[in-house]
């Protein structure tokens, strides 16, 4: 039945298994590549990691952090944007008296749309310093610098508060970490009694899965180690949590992906970005077709999972 969804999602929007349209616009417009040569394409394994950036020299730059903002909007690093941070995050039902917590934010973009929207005092955790210097600016920019922090942490030593939190949330960051257990008994030991954790994330469809992807299915630096679906929801219930769903979004979030590249061309000519920068445009773009192509072919799912803490007091 996905399958199928997945093929009627193609028609409509004229990528197909192989997003030639979308590939035209990024490849041939900046790189000449055109219609019929092969695609980044990808090889089979299940954990691999991406080299430093090699335009900068480092992993994380300015100029990429600038890059990838040109492509999701100001603030973002993930498809989407405001709207679908909204539409994920609904589900908490947050309100001004709630404390709450992102893992993984990135450049902060999620945590300050949800600072807006619900009147939060929250806090966000970054492991990527550059990454994390990057947002604070943003939030500081949008006069919430107080609101909603983006602070670096070391991942393998951060220690969070016990029970401090009434909800924590995490978007698409998880498959980079390698230890989700220790992630995940922060977030449990974190949460006041029934307090609520919601992840999004991409996972495996199958345990058996070689998943098809090269280093250009991850960003510079990045590492991938993919749980199943069904791995995520049993650590969630070892922790005491009860789940309230598991929620497949590959379709819909697909259709962001394409929202987003389907304008790139238009936003960098309106920019005026320079040819340094359009580089590491098309660098993004190699690594979103490449997890184009694992999402669309059923290797990689889009995945929500919305779980309360259920131990008593």
């Amino acid at each position: 039945m996905l399958a199928e969804k997945r093929q009627h999602h193609a028609r409509q929007t004229g990528l197909g298994s192989s997003p030639t349209t979308l590939k035209t616009r990024l490849l041939s417009w900046w790189r000449g590549v055109g219609p019929g040569q092969a695609d980044p394409g990808y090889e089979a394994q299940t954990e691999f990691s991406a080299d430093q950036d090699e335009l900068s020299g480092q992993p994380w730059s300015t100029d990429r952090i600038a890059a990838i903002e040109a492509v999701w909007g100001h603030g973002f690093m993930l498809p989407g944007g405001e709207r679908f941070a909204r539409q994920l995050l609904a589900v908490l039902n947050l309100s001004p008296k709630n404390s709450v917590l992102e893992v993984g934010a990135g450049l902060g973009g999620t945590a300050r749309t949800l600072s807006r929207q619900h009147n939060l005092w929250l806090e966000a955790i970054e492991p990527v310093a550059q990454v994390a210097v990057a947002g604070q600016r943003c939030s500081a920019a949008a006069g919430l610098a107080r609101r909603a922090p983006i602070d670096s942490i070391d991942l393998e030593t951060f220690e969070l508060k016990p029970r401090r939190y009434h909800a924590i949330y995490s978007r698409e960051w998880m498959f980079t970490v390698a230890n989700k257990d220790r992630v995940l008994d922060q977030i449990a030991a974190a949460l006041k009694p029934n307090g609520e954790v919601l992840l999004t994330d991409l996972v495996v469809t199958a345990p058996e899965t070689r998943l098809a992807g090269d280093r250009n299915i991850l960003r510079p630096g990045e590492r991938a180690h993919f749980w199943t679906a069904d791995r995520y929801s049993g650590a969630l219930r070892q922790r005491g949590f009860l789940v309230h769903h598991a929620l497949d979004l590959t379709t819909e979030y697909l259709d962001h992906i394409h929202a987003a590249w389907s304008k790139v061309p238009q936003t960098v000519e309106t920019l005026e970005l320079s040819p340094h920068l359009r580089e590491f445009v098309v660098e993004e773009g190699e690594v979103w077709l490449n997890r184009w192509n694992a999402l669309d072919k059923g290797d990689l799912a889009v995945m929500r999972f919305h779980a309360q803490l259920v131990e008593s007091d």
